[in-house]
């Protein structure tokens, strides 16, 4: 199913351990972005959330249209796109990797969809 994430001749692969990378760049700043703030989420609704968490989906949402824009791509994701994705990766023990995987499924797909049943 996820096969091609694990190929070490694919792109989607070092997609993966790119935004691996592009992540724990993003996390080193937990530290300094700790106070909660209040922000409108991807469902409309007021959420109260540390500052790190809507640093680092800002930071991979940047990440994923660069890359998307060096691959041709031109369908861009948003703030919310990629906060839908990460709200999946909460929780998981390998949270790190989770989010990294779904940042990579959104350029893979060339869409703004995360296939659910994969995940």
């Amino acid at each position: 199913m996820l096969s091609w994430l694990f190929n070490s001749n694919s792109k989607e692969e070092t997609l993966l351990e790119k935004f691996k990378k592009i992540l724990v760049k993003a996390q080193t700043t937990r530290e300094s972005n700790r106070e909660l703030i209040t922000y409108t989420n991807y469902l409309g609704k007021q959420a109260t959330t540390s500052a790190w968490v809507v640093y680092e989906i800002q930071f991979m949402t940047e990440a994923i249209n660069k890359v998307k824009k060096e691959l041709g791509q031109t369908n861009f994701v948003t703030f919310a796109d990629v906060e839908r994705i990460e709200a999946q990766a909460a929780g998981h023990s390998d949270y790190s990797r989770k989010f990294a995987l779904y940042c990579s499924e959104l350029v893979h797909n060339n869409s703004k969809q995360v296939v659910a049943e994969y995940l």
